[in-house]
Parts: C-alpha cells; sequence; structure tokens
C-alpha cells in the first residue's frame, strides 16, 4: 500500500489561520493601549507586530522553499519510504531508521493559550538512518508518518524553527 505525499496548500495555510487570533488580540490590545497611553502604546505594538510577522514569513517562506518539489511515499506494505526532490532520490527501509525527530516551535501548540506565537505552528521533522542518511520535511507535506517500534525525539525550539539540513 503506497501513500504518496507532497506539499498541501491547505497545510501551508494553517499556521497563518491558527496565528489570527493572536493578530486580532494584538490588534485589540493596541486599541485599548493607545486609547489610555497614546503614542508611546502605537510604537510598541507595531515593533511586536512587525518583529512577528516578520519571523512567521520567514518561516512560511523557508519551509515552502525547502518542501515544494518534494515527494515522499511511504510503502507501508514492503515497509519503505521514498524521498525524491526534483533529480535526487532517497530510500529508506523502516528497520533502517535509527531516529525520528521533531521539531516544534511549541510543545501543545493551540491557538487560543496564553504563549502561543505564530512561529509556534511551525514544525518539521527529520529522519536518520542506520547509515547517516537523513532527510527533512515539514507539515506542509505531512505531520506524523504512523510508523511504530522507532526510537522518536521531540525538541522545541520556539521562535525561529527553521528546516536545518
Amino acid at each position: 500500500m503506497n501513500t504518496e505525499y507532497s506539499i498541501d496548500k491547505t497545510k501551508m495555510l494553517e499556521p497563518i489561520k491558527k496565528s489570527k487570533w493572536f493578530y486580532s488580540f494584538l490588534i485589540f490590545g493596541f486599541l485599548i493601549n493607545f486609547y489610555f497611553l497614546g503614542l508611546l502604546a502605537l510604537m510598541i505594538i507595531l515593533g511586536m507586530f512587525s518583529i512577528l510577522i516578520v519571523f512567521q514569513m520567514v518561516l512560511q517562506f523557508q519551509y515552502y522553499q525547502h518542501d515544494k518539489n518534494t515527494k515522499m511515499i511511504v510503502d507501508y506494505g514492503n515497509r519503505i519510504i521514498k524521498f525524491s526532490n526534483n533529480s535526487v532520490e532517497i530510500y529508506i527501509k523502516f528497520e533502517d531508521i535509527q531516529l525520528i525527530q521533531r521539531f516544534k516551535g511549541s510543545k501543545n501548540a493551540k491557538s487560543f493559550d496564553n504563549n502561543i506565537i505564530p512561529s509556534s505552528f511551525y514544525n518539521w521533522t527529520r529522519i536518520i538512518a542506520k547509515n547517516g542518511i537523513s532527510y527533512s520535511f515539514s507539515d506542509f507535506i505531512k505531520e506524523d508518518l504512523n510508523i511504530f517500534g522507532i526510537k522518536r525525539q521531540e525538541k522545541i525550539i520556539p521562535f525561529l524553527n527553521l528546516i536545518i539540513k
């Protein structure tokens, strides 16, 4: 049974959709503070807003550039994963996988949490084979492969959770 994954436009927009409540709260906070504090509030909120927007734009662009030509085929019957990106193809058997690393922007990112920022919704995965071959892909392609019996590791990287090769 082969299952093919590639960049998914709806998954690509998911971090932006989940961030809309954060930005709505920020704008609401700005309006309240502007009413009471004036120009100082305007400068503080605009500074925070611009930094967070830049972080989110950098992550969105980097994840898209990394995954735009990637196809991942998971053959659960033969227990093999095939990654292809333009002319490069990598095959990794399930039993050859040493570690699945999951890099997350936040432990449990939910839209209405108190400590959530937009970069919390950007996550990616690295599969490392026993022979040293590794391949990375973002949640724009697939969140979880549902491969069991393999060591997993989770790392939390807030703010700029960039895909590192």
